[in-house]
C-alpha cells in the first residue's frame, strides 16, 4: 500500500473551498423560501379614520371620519358634534364595555360607546392620544376637537367621501 504525504496547505484550501460551498449552498436555500407577504400599506383614508380632521382652509370646519365606512361627518358647532356622536355611537352594556376597554388600541380606532347604563355618557377612543375620552356634554366635545383635532387641507379633504 502506496500513502501520499497530504500537504498541510492542501488540507486548508480544501477546507477553505468547502466553506465556501457550504456558504453558497446556505444561500441558495434560504433564496428558495418564499417570503412572508409584506402587510398593506393601508390607504389614506385607512390612515385618517376614527380621527377628527380640522380643515385649515374655509374657516377650520371640523370633520369625524367614520372608521368603518372611512367617509366624513361635518361637525359644524359643538352641539352639531355631541349630536353626531350620538349618533354615531355604538350602545353597549356595562359588562360588554369592560371587555371592550381591554381591546387591542389598533381595533378601538375611532370607536365610539354609549352604555346603557348612562346613557347621557360618550366614550371615544382617539386614535391620537391612544386613550378613551369621556364626553359629558358639548363642551366636552369641543375640548376633544382641540386637543385631538389634526389639520387638513380641502385637497387631502377632498379624497374623503361624504357621508350621505
Amino acid at each position: 500500500m502506496i500513502i501520499f504525504p497530504v500537504n498541510k496547505l492542501f488540507l486548508n484550501n480544501v477546507k477553505y473551498i468547502l466553506t465556501i460551498a457550504l456558504v453558497i449552498l446556505l444561500f441558495w436555500a434560504i433564496s428558495r423560501t418564499p417570503n412572508a407577504s409584506p402587510a398593506p400599506t393601508p390607504t389614506f383614508k385607512e390612515k385618517l379614520a376614527g380621527q377628527i380632521l380640522i380643515q385649515v382652509e374655509n374657516n377650520g370646519r371640523a370633520w369625524y371620519i367614520e372608521p368603518q365606512t372611512y367617509q366624513r361627518y361635518p361637525i359644524n358647532s359643538p352641539q352639531d358634534g355631541w349630536e353626531l356622536f350620538q349618533k354615531l355611537s355604538t350602545t353597549t352594556d356595562r359588562l360588554k364595555w369592560q371587555e371592550i376597554k381591554n381591546w387591542p388600541p389598533d381595533k378601538l380606532t375611532g370607536t365610539i360607546v354609549k352604555i346603557k347604563e348612562e346613557p347621557n355618557i360618550i366614550y371615544y377612543f382617539s386614535p391620537i392620544t391612544k386613550s378613551w375620552h369621556k364626553l359629558l356634554n358639548s363642551t366636552d366635545i369641543f375640548n376633544l376637537i382641540k386637543l385631538t383635532g389634526r389639520g387638513i387641507l380641502n385637497k387631502d379633504l377632498q379624497k374623503i367621501p361624504l357621508a350621505k
